[in-house]
Formats: C-alpha cells, structure tokens, sequence
C-alpha cells in the first residue's frame, strides 16, 4: 500500500513539474527536492521488499519441498 501510494505522490510531483505555472523558489524549491527524493527512496525500498518476499517465499517453498521429499 505504502509503496502504491509514493509512487502516486511521484506521479502527483512529475504532473506539478509539466505545470509551466509551476516555479517553486527559496524554501519551497528545497522542500520539493525533499519531497521528491523521499518519495523516491520510499518507492525504491518498496520495490526491494516486494522482490526480498519474493525470494523469501520461493526459497520457503523449495525448502518445504525437500522436507516432503525427504520424509
């Protein structure tokens, strides 16, 4: 869930860029900057957790596999 929605916040970011009304300055500029790459670094992790799962579950089920062999 996390992960779907900073990849929505990121979209939201790129769409405010395309705006040519859009020019953030001062503090603002840096609190977007900041915005963006946490956005970034949370959309990056989410993907990692999502593909460590998945490698977790498969080695779980091999795991299982070789217990029902062995028996």
């Amino acid at each position: 869930m996390f992960s779907g929605l900073s990849v929505g916040g990121l979209g939201f970011l790129f769409s405010l860029l395309r705006d040519a009304s859009f020019k953030p300055t001062g503090i603002l500029a840096l609190l977007f900057l900041l915005a963006f790459l946490s956005l970034l670094v949370a959309s990056i992790s989410g993907s990692a957790a999502v593909v460590t799962r998945l490698f977790d579950f498969r080695l779980t089920a091999q795991n299982c596999a070789t217990r029902i062999v062995n028996r």
